[in-house]
């Protein structure tokens, strides 16, 4: 309550209880970090659970995922454009909604793809004025939006990128939305899958799905447990052309199902996901499904494990 969340001991104490309240699932969980989290939080967790990802280089950890993540959603962004056949992100204007670790990185990928201009907000004036200092001289336009006020994704753009929370496309949003494509790294920006999918398709407009669009962060932090390699081949096949399963091709193959099968492109992208997660790990199996199967035969949710 009030800003108890700032209180770097009751922070502490927090995320030590989280880690171990995640040691308690027995390993079909492993948590990250992400929105309103901080490195010195995940070294927390780590104290109190071996089931955490994105722990600090200094215990051999990968650290903040974000630059991986926002490179991921720029490749997803060529893909959408790829499967339209709009050419590249050079001459293209972009719209994002939140400016946090994710969201500036993004605006360095798109300027290194030439984007024609950048328009960004975000709820803090002191984040807004470090960004706006951080791309001083570039075609970057950063403004300061109260918090709730979606106002932002009614600016006319080529790509309109969701950054922030979740639930920002709905029925209020998405008639004023005057983009052809929606890709962001904001989990579950459709307020509700089917009836917020649908409505955009009715308006032509092409959404990427997040969990497609934003897979980089945990793609970087789940390797972590097999430790680093400088410009690690595993992580860096993913924003290529050349692998089937690039975060480029997938997305095309998302769009592609989508339109072959009149369906969203959350449900194509769901279909695709479904279809990849029930092909066994080829050294355990589906040993989460047993570990959870074990949780529920110990009575886990009653406290009785």
């Amino acid at each position: 309550p009030g800003d108890q969340h700032r209180d770097p001991e009751f922070r502490a104490r927090l995320f030590r209880e989280y880690g171990r309240f995640t040691s308690s699932l027995r390993g079909c969980y492993y948590t990250a970090e992400d929105v309103g989290t901080r490195p010195v939080d995940i070294e927390g967790v780590f104290a109190t659970t071996r089931f955490c990802t994105c722990t600090p280089p200094a215990v051999g950890g990968a650290g903040n995922p974000s630059p991986h993540t926002a490179r991921g959603v720029v490749c997803a962004m060529e893909g959408a454009l790829a499967h339209l056949g709009l050419g590249t992100l050079a001459g293209k204007s972009i719209v994002m909604q939140g400016t946090g670790n994710v969201g500036a990185s993004m605006i360095g990928e798109l300027l290194a793809r030439d984007v024609a201009s950048i328009v960004a907000s975000d709820i803090a004036e002191e984040r807004a004025a470090e960004v706006r200092a951080q791309f001083a001289g570039r075609p970057v336009e950063v403004v300061v939006t109260a918090p709730g006020d979606a106002s932002i994704l009614a600016r006319p753009c080529d790509i309109l990128a969701p950054n922030a929370l979740g639930g920002v496309l709905n029925p209020e949003t998405i008639p004023t939305i005057a983009a052809r494509i929606v890709c962001g790294a904001a989990n579950n920006q459709l307020l509700d899958d089917d009836r917020d999918g649908a409505a955009l398709r009715a308006r032509g407009i092409v959404y990427v799905p997040d969990f497609l669009a934003n897979r980089m962060g945990i793609v970087y932090c789940a390797n972590e447990q097999y430790g680093q390699v400088r410009d690690d081949p595993a992580i860096h096949r993913h924003f290529g052309r050349d692998w089937e399963n690039s975060v480029y091709r997938v997305a095309i193959r998302a769009l592609t199902l989508a339109d072959a099968e009149d369906i969203t492109t959350a449900a194509a992208a769901n279909h695709l996901a479904d279809a990849l997660a029930s092909e066994l790990h080829p050294l355990w199996g589906h040993r989460g499904q047993a570990i959870i199967d074990g949780l529920i035969a110990d009575g886990w949710e009653t406290g009785a494990s």
